[in-house]
This record gives C-alpha cells, structure tokens and sequence, in this order.
C-alpha cells in the first residue's frame, strides 16, 4: 500500500473529501461513544462530475486577529479604565450577540433603530474603514465540485458478505 496518496490528482482529492464528507456529517449518527477499531479496508471509489476552481481573491482577516490581544490592546491604547472598558466592551458584546440571534424582521427592527443613533453609524463607519487598513492577503479561488458523484466499483457490501 502506498504511504502517500501522491499518484491521485489534487482534483480527485478535492472531490473525494467534498463529496464523502456530507456522507460522513450524515451518518456520525452510527459512530458509538468510546468505540475503537482498526480498519483494514480495501475501497474502490469512481469520481465523476464537473469540477472547477475560482479565482484567488483578496481579502482582509478579520478572523484571524486574536481577539483577546486586540481587546486589551484596545483597552490600552483607547485610554479607558481597563473596568470601565472591560464592562462596556462585555456589554456591546452581548448586545450584539442577542441581535445576531435575532432573524427577519425582528432583527431587521432592533438593527435600525440602533442605527438610528448618529454615533453608532459614525464608530460603524470608523470601524469598517479601520478594517480596510489592515494589510490584505490572498485566499486560494474556491474549489466548486456540485455535482460531483462517488459511487463504489466492483462487487456490492451483499455479495462481498456472502463470500
């Protein structure tokens, strides 16, 4: 068996890990708590169906900062008590984290009338161009593999039992 999967195509790749892991999200279910074993499988897979990979495209990372870090640098640089920043920082936090429950128009109401408030649209507007200057990177096109299709090649689960 070979150690590395270096002889399949980067495409084949994709499509397989695409493709079986809604097949795996499905059925978890069937995995036990605490269970252990050691497979020793043979499987052969047919890969087929459009595949395609985007363009790379620029964007700002955002998820990538550490938040904690960012916070207390916030905190140190703002000039605010660490206290009093902390507790307002806490509180908008979970403001915000109750409006993004939030869903239609509910969400849509208690969205305006904060941004009814001239100074919430102005930190908005702070805080997006602020975003804009942090430094751009590059993330790989995306891969698009809808409508790829796995099916097994050779003798059925049934027939391979009966043997």
């Amino acid at each position: 068996m070979p150690k590395s999967l270096d002889h399949i195509s980067a495409e084949v790749i994709f499509a397989l890990t695409s493709a079986l892991a809604g097949e795996a999200k499905a059925r978890r279910g069937e995995l036990k708590a605490g269970t252990k074993s050691t497979l020793d499988e043979t499987v052969t897979l047919h890969v087929s169906g459009p595949f395609s990979v985007g363009d790379d495209e620029k964007y700002t990372p955002t998820v990538g900062i550490p938040m904690k870090l960012a916070f207390a640098l916030f905190i140190k640089y703002s000039g605010v008590t660490g206290p009093a920043a902390m507790k307002a920082l806490v509180k908008a936090m979970n403001e915000a984290a109750e409006i993004g429950k939030l869903t239609g128009k509910a969400r849509k109401v208690k969205e305006q009338a904060l941004m009814g408030i001239t100074l919430l649209d102005d930190a908005e507007t702070t805080v997006v161009k602020g975003l804009a200057a942090l430094d751009e990177k590059t993330r790989n096109g995306k891969v698009h593999t809808k409508g790829i299709t796995v099916t097994t090649e050779g003798a059925s689960d049934e027939e391979l039992a009966a043997k």
